[in-house]
């Protein structure tokens, strides 16, 4: 049988009567039976806890970082536990009140009363009582019925239910998941929840919930949907400017339309989801991820480019006239009412409806039509010089990038067929980013309320470099969706006329900004855009005019930290006169906390990211993050790349034999730092000794405290080499090699010909001072490590329970290290922006702070 690594255990903070499962008794609850296939928790160990809930204790709290989901245990899930625990003494007397209880709901029905468990609690502010004279007032004399109750009836919650408006409090019962979107969304706790009797539920981190959702069935993932669509999309509604105003009467019509009709889809970083003048036929809510606002860099026809109407049309029916060719072409793809109001154009002027209507259907043309590749248009493509750019589109336009190209072609091989439409916008001025919207914010409200084409160009925009993590999560609204609302509810009308007054505006005075105006925000420009500032929620700034130099600010990160190791780096780009240092920036999305496989990632209560000691070092959230802000380090007794290595060739010592023992004086020879590669440095850094061949020596001395061997401590030796014969010594014993696990280090050591372990203990090791010694024959190019080692604790691994096999602990060689902004210190606040004595160090919101040129 395989040996099982084991990872290490997940350490959520312990309450009384905490229960640890086997793995075939959390498999056995309804949570885990709907699953196509269940998580592999044997290798988990600590990510699902069994949890007891007294009358009136609290379970989660408005406000706090949600990172975990729950799960309320149903009685027969209960009695099954507990029965199996039993080992076959069924007469307990738990398990004949759980029986008793069982056989009361199945009586009752599915939707009994006495399933529920808990209940859900909001903390909002209400009007104010006024003073003792109003209470008094309102004692003593009759006061008015209202005639219209504004009050919901209920607000909805990040959880399995609405909380009502009077009693502030929602009911949950058995067999429900809440928490769950906090979880997976990364926002806080939305409500406290307590529990209303003694109850049991499963608490588990977020990698499991992954697991749960990547195994899921398809029913099981439409009911995820079906949960926001209830749930959390009520929340994003009412935080929208469009619906947050609204009395709450109006906004109770509004919210069932959109929950059964709404449309839910993900896209792609550097996805186009509309383009300035198409026609506007749905809104989106932005539920994830970010939508960058663009404005001039649409290639599509506006109806106040054309200069001469009648022009176009005699271009465009001519194209009736001829047998083939380009104009033929053209005028088949138009459709018929549309070649139509072409030959009526051509007698008598057409309305400005009309007009518009053409301009959409050549915008349709322009959009979806590949004309650089219709055989038709050959000779237009080689007249044009566009041959290199045609041979560029993929088979399927998916990205800004490629639909740009494309519609920019169709647009100069249209000029060139009808001289009437311009081959360049002529009113467009040059590229400008009106906005950059995020979750909560609405797109595309405005066409929809006015009529008119779209007045700006919408692009998912996320990480760079990150596609696959970089998704943006939308709800679609259609037209006839949008259509229905404002019939069913005048004061929606009223609300977006406001709106679309105010965001005309606003988008009128950034566009005549001048682009070279020192006040233009640094946030409008290419740069910005470049560096994606824009998830930035506590982004640090150096302004270089004020910086010294000094390196306060990353002494005092130093010294903020027990492990010593600084979370702040003074290199990175520039914008403006700022620098932009490689340290965390609290992103909006963050997609560091995407994958872990341990769920040892996850934000904090200050809004800052928070790795847990059970981190494997796995790098996965440093490879995630596109910004270089988390570091990986090297840990262990001897870490990779560990300093004060001391080497010379074998030929060198002659008949020398005790260079393997701690006291040989290695003073006079070479030293340097691992990995160690065969290249032209390292032979220059042998001196004299560079042209000896043969094996090399090198030692490196170590410590090891009293207490870590007294306690009965192993270790792990991780040998990287090329060197088949390699030979290790510690205090001059010889050590016996053996190839490492699949799992080992030889996932890490790409290119590696060997990959090696020992395990060491108090027979090898000693307290105090060690010396570790290896005789190895370089090879390789200079690109190539020829030796490296690392000495790792090796952890205890428990079997879990229940489960057959041998098992062994995964041994961590390195550790994520990521700026918690200072949230241990009392004072919670960036010690690297308080100590700078000039006043150049800032942490700011880049969407609403960022400054100016």
């Amino acid at each position: 049988m395989p040996e099982v690594v084991v990872r290490p255990s997940a350490q959520l903070r312990p309450r009384p009567g905490d229960e640890e499962l086997t793995i075939q008794q959390v498999e056995q609850i309804s949570l885990f039976k709907g699953l196509s296939r269940r998580p592999d928790l044997g290798k988990l160990p600590g990510t699902v806890i069994l949890r007891h809930f007294r009358k009136g204790e609290v379970i989660c709290r408005q406000g706090e970082p949600g990172w975990t989901a729950f799960y309320i245990l149903k009685s027969e899930d209960l009695l099954e536990l507990r029965e199996s625990q039993a080992h076959g003494a069924p007469g307990e007397p738990q398990i004949a009140e759980l029986k008793a209880h069982v056989e009361q709901l199945r009586s009752a029905g599915a939707a009994s009363e006495l399933r529920h468990a808990a209940s859900a609690h909001l903390a909002i502010a209400r009007p104010g009582e006024g003073g003792l004279f109003r209470r008094l007032t309102r004692a003593l004399l009759p006061t008015p019925k209202k005639t219209v109750d504004k009050k919901p009836l209920f607000i909805p919650i990040d959880g399995p239910t609405d909380i009502d408006y009077d009693s502030l409090e929602g009911r949950i019962y058995e067999g429900e998941v809440f928490g769950e979107m906090s979880c997976l969304l990364h926002t806080p706790r939305s409500a406290t929840v307590v529990a209303v009797r003694d109850c049991t539920m499963l608490e588990t981190l977020r990698n499991v919930l992954d697991l749960m959702l990547a195994n899921a069935n398809k029913a099981f993932k439409t009911q995820m949907d079906e949960t926001y669509k209830k749930r959390v999309l009520e929340l994003h509604l009412r935080g929208l400017p469009l619906f947050g105003d609204l009395p709450m009467d109006v906004f109770q019509e509004v919210q069932p339309i959109i929950q059964a009709r709404a449309e839910l889809d993900a896209f792609g970083s550097g996805t186009l989801l509309c383009d300035e003048n198409e026609r506007s036929d749905s809104l989106f809510l932005i539920r994830g991820g970010f939508v960058k606002v663009m404005k001039n860099v649409t290639s599509l026809l506006n109806p106040a480019e054309i200069a001469d109407w009648q022009a176009l049309y005699a271009q465009l029916v001519a194209g009736a006239q001829e047998e083939s060719g380009p104009r033929r072409k053209l005028w088949q793809l138009l459709p018929a009412p549309i070649q139509e109001s072409c030959r009526l154009g051509i007698q008598h002027d057409l309305a400005a409806a009309a007009r518009s209507e053409l301009v959409h259907a050549l915008n349709d043309i322009l959009r979806t039509a590949r004309l650089y590749d219709a055989a038709e248009f050959k000779e237009h493509v080689k007249a044009s010089g566009l041959v290199a750019e045609g041979e560029k589109f993929p088979a399927k336009l998916a990205r800004w990038n490629d639909h740009e190209r494309a519609r920019k072609v169709n647009r100069a091989l249209l000029a060139a067929v009808c001289p009437a439409i311009p081959r360049q916008n002529r009113l467009a001025g040059s590229p400008r980013i009106l906005s950059y919207r995020s979750r909560g914010d609405a797109i595309g409200e405005m066409g929809l309320f006015t009529g008119e084409p779209r007045n700006a160009t919408c692009i998912a925009y996320e990480h760079p470099d990150k596609e696959k993590l970089g998704e943006v999560e939308l709800v679609k609204i259609d037209a006839a969706l949008f259509q229905d609302l404002l019939r069913a509810t005048p004061a929606l009308r009223e609300r977006l006329d406001e709106l679309v007054t105010q965001q005309a505006e606003e988008n009128r005075r950034r566009l005549a900004q001048p682009l070279g105006d020192e006040r233009r925000p640094l946030a409008h420009t290419d740069r910005f855009e470049e560096l994606a500032l824009i998830q930035g929620q506590r982004l640090m700034l150096i302004d270089l005019d004020r910086c010294t130099r000094c390196d306060e600010c990353v002494r005092a990160c130093v010294n903020s930290h027990d492990d010593h190791r600084t979370r702040l780096i003074l290199d990175g780009p520039r914008i403006g006169k700022y620098l932009v240092p490689a340290t965390c920036r609290m992103c909006k999305d963050p997609v560091c906390l995407i994958g872990c496989p341990v769920g040892s990632i996850h934000k904090g209560g200050n809004g800052q990211i928070v790795i847990e000691d059970w981190c494997v070092g796995c790098s996965r959230c440093a490879e995630n993050c596109p910004y270089s802000s988390i570091q990986m380090h090297d840990v262990g007794l001897i870490p990779r790349a560990a300093q004060g290595w001391r080497y010379l060739p074998a030929a060198a010592l002659a008949k020398e034999s005790r260079w393997r023992h701690p006291s040989f004086p290695d003073d006079d020879w070479p030293a340097g730092p691992a990995p160690f590669q065969w290249s032209r440095i390292f032979k220059e850094s042998l001196g004299v000794h560079s042209a000896a061949g043969g094996p090399l020596c090198f030692r490196l001395g170590f410590y090891i405290a009293k207490n870590l061997l007294a306690s009965g401590q192993t270790y792990q030796l991780q040998v990287q080499s090329r060197d088949p014969s390699i030979g290790l010594w510690i205090n001059d014993k010889a050590i016996t090699l053996e190839k490492a696990r699949p799992d080992g280090a030889a996932k890490r050591d790409k290119g590696c010909d060997w990959h090696l372990e020992a395990e060491l203990g108090v027979a090898t090791l000693r307290a105090g001072q060690n010396l570790i010694a290896a005789s190895v024959t370089p090879s390789g190019s200079g690109k190539e490590t020829f030796f490296d080692l690392g000495l790792y604790s090796a952890p205890d691994a428990e079997a879990p329970r229940g489960v057959e096999g041998e098992f062994t602990g995964e041994v961590v060689m390195r550790l994520a290290v990521v700026c918690d902004l200072c949230s241990t210190l009392p004072s919670r606040a960036p010690a690297c922006v308080t100590v700078c004595p000039h006043e150049a160090a800032m942490r700011l919101d880049s969407r609403t702070s960022f400054p100016a040129q």
